[in-house]
């Protein structure tokens, strides 16, 4: 700490030493919560662990490694026909990762995400979630010093408040995906706490991942094909979004796919509502991975790494959910924000299309009924 801010630093808190244990873990640090001298405000100090660079670096380069023969052995199998000739992407999946991993490093830049979240995100939720402020002052490239906020884990609360809480966290997640650009990659569930006014508050800001422009429109239109069960649709929002080449086999792919869909969409409308519904869902959709990854295996198939960050985060959010709501439908909870989303995005057109659906598959979501309405007067 002193090493970064300077040992006058020590001065602006109350019993801030060696003595002064942590209150968290912090993956790459620890969390310190001290209190502003002359104040009754209280601060979450992060500070980061000795020599993490060091280490980090180390781990890296020996992945980097193993990644670059990995990517010689599958050259080999492709050469004699094993497998199919695609892009390799092993070494740029670790180059990836350690971009990500020193970001991390640099609390700087946490600290600039986290300002720039507080600035954009928070007044597009009307204040609904909160973001700690940081303290510049007393924040370098390995100490960051944000607003103490007392709450609880979202994962720990109540179900009523967990029922409560995640449409909110779906709606901001996917404000951060298909209308900002700019998405925070790291909601496991100590990062995201309720506060005393029953706020979803988000933290830690190290890794964030910014949706480049053109594919928020296409990732917007393959929410809307993907509701629509338009696959051919799909295929092409696939090629705009860079998961397939722009010379892929398209009849061919689209046959495969097709086929897939539809038998996976057949069992869909007949279970659509209740938990155990959604149980068998969630056990066809398992079956359908496993079709889907021997098409993947034949064809050019790429994600960009951007969008396995964001997989990541829905997943998490939607691990938490199912904790306060067995029956918790992550598609069915995003139906209706996506559907706003896409209703600015691509007009009139695919906007009654996509009301006559909502018409006859309409979601419990508070916020879907007023559109329900709308469709309803439209059509």
């Amino acid at each position: 700490f002193t090493e970064e801010l300077g040992s006058d630093a020590l001065e602006y808190f109350e019993e801030f030493n060696e003595k002064t244990k942590p209150v968290a873990a912090a993956s790459l640090g620890q969390v310190f919560k001290l209190r502003l001298k002359g104040s009754n405000r209280h601060v979450a100090v992060k500070i980061q662990r000795p020599d993490m660079i060091r280490a980090v670096s180390l781990d890296l380069y020996l992945l980097r490694h193993y990644a670059q023969i990995v990517e010689a052995i599958k050259s080999t199998l492709m050469f004699v026909g094993v497998l199919s000739h695609r892009k390799q992407f092993d070494v740029e999946l670790i180059d990836c990762f350690a971009k990500g991993s020193y970001a991390e490093l640099d609390y700087c830049n946490e600290a600039m995400n986290q300002e720039m979240f507080i600035q954009e995100l928070v007044p597009r939720l009307n204040n609904r979630i909160r973001v700690p402020e940081v303290y510049r002052k007393f924040t370098s490239r390995k100490v960051l010093t944000t607003e103490w906020i007392d709450g609880e884990q979202l994962a720990k609360s109540s179900p009523d408040i967990i029922q409560k809480l995640v449409p909110i966290g779906v709606e901001c997640f996917l404000e951060q995906l298909l209308q900002w650009g700019v998405f925070h990659c790291d909601p496991h569930a100590g990062n995201l706490l309720v506060d005393e006014q029953q706020r979803l508050v988000l933290l830690d800001f190290g890794l964030c991942a910014e949706v480049p422009r053109p594919d928020t429109k296409s990732i917007t239109d393959a929410v809307v094909h993907l509701m629509e069960g338009n696959v051919e649709g799909l295929l092409d929002d696939a090629i705009k979004l860079s998961f397939l080449p722009q010379d892929v086999d398209k009849p061919n792919l689209l046959v495969e796919l097709e086929n897939i869909f539809k038998e996976s969409r057949i069992q869909a409308l007949q279970e659509f509502g209740d938990y155990q519904a959604i149980e068998r869902r969630r056990k066809t959709f398992k079956d359908v991975s496993k079709d889907l990854n021997s098409v993947f295996y034949r064809y050019p198939f790429l994600v960009p790494d951007y969008f396995a960050l964001i997989t990541r985060a829905l997943i998490v959010l939607e691990g938490i959910a199912v904790r306060g709501d067995p029956s918790f439908d992550i598609f069915k909870a995003a139906y209706p924000y996506a559907l706003q989303y896409s209703i600015s995005t691509l007009g009139a057109k695919e906007a009654i299309a996509l009301g006559k659906a909502l018409a006859q598959h309409g979601t419990p979501e508070p916020r879907s009924w007023s559109l329900k309405k709308w469709f309803t007067k439209i059509l």
